[in-house]
């Protein structure tokens, strides 16, 4: 009877320890991601199940639903190797306060194109990082078709640019620490990724002076690190030419493999398995 009670007792202990290691694994460690759209295209497709290390640049708490803490969606522990270039990461997308654009609280991928402190430029279609042109991904998905300068997409960030998504920028992606000067030209081109390290609508203009949080101000110096991130399908990605710049405190984690992956049936039959994407390192 009381050897009966005591298996009974190990086997909930062990339960318990099996539980809180996959809650720890699930938390701090690994995760799983769905490609839901081509904007990765050839890259990752749609339909492939991906790994991601969310260790691969420190250990942090991603924050439950929409909670913050000093407008940082996680709480950094311990920090690694840094984001860069051409990594794969999975965020969640910044919401920028008071934009017409997404509102929902969803997880992106895209590839790291600018780092904190870089000039980002787009010449027809080519990507220019500080003044050089950087080499694409050989998987790169594009049409022919250029918009040229003369074409304004009112979509495009930031609010009030003269861009499109072929001819965009240069825009200069902030580190913590930066100080950008703020008058009633500069404010224009600063005032979304100023709101959005803050975390809300604080900068406003009256009389050729700028405010920000109702008392005046000639500067402002960024709280955190950025990053520029574009879509693998240029010309079907959502990224950072609209919505603006990555906050450090989004990133979840890198991609590093697919794991499997699912593709429609061509008879609308259901779905079935790519099987040279299995186990596929990305």
């Amino acid at each position: 009877m009381n050897s009966g009670h005591l298996r009974i007792k190990e086997i909930i202990k062990i339960i318990l320890i099996s539980v809180a290691v996959v809650l720890v694994l699930r938390v701090f460690v690994i995760g799983m991601y769905i490609i839901p759209s081509s904007s990765m295209e050839n890259t990752l497709l749609s339909g492939d199940i991906i790994v991601i290390n969310k260790m691969s640049y420190g250990i942090k708490f991603i924050l439950p639903g929409n909670s913050m803490i000093d407008n940082k969606r996680s709480v950094s522990l311990i920090k690694f190797t840094p984001p860069q270039r051409n990594d794969i990461m999975v965020f969640q997308l910044p919401q920028q306060p008071g934009s017409r654009h997404e509102k929902e609280n969803v997880d992106y991928i895209k590839r790291v194109i600018g780092l904190p402190g870089d000039k980002v430029e787009v010449v027809n279609k080519k990507v220019k990082v500080n003044n050089e042109l950087i080499i694409p991904p050989p998987s790169l998905h594009t049409e022919k078709s250029i918009k040229d300068y003369g074409y304004e997409n009112p979509d495009i960030y930031p609010r009030g640019s003269r861009w499109n998504e072929d001819n965009y920028g240069p825009v200069f992606v902030p580190y913590q620490g930066y100080k950008v000067k703020l008058n009633a030209v500069t404010v224009t081109k600063w005032s979304d990724a100023i709101n959005l390290d803050i975390g809300r609508e604080a900068v406003t203009t009256e009389g050729g002076k700028v405010f920000i949080g109702g008392d005046e101000k000639s500067e402002y110096i960024f709280r955190q690190n950025y990053y520029f991130v574009m879509g693998d399908n240029r010309d079907n990605s959502r990224d950072s030419r609209f919505w603006g710049f990555l906050p450090e405190g989004n990133i979840i984690g890198k991609a590093f493999m697919i794991f499997l992956s699912l593709a429609d049936h061509d008879t609308g039959t259901g779905r079935i398995f790519r099987k040279d994407r299995i186990l596929k390192r990305i």
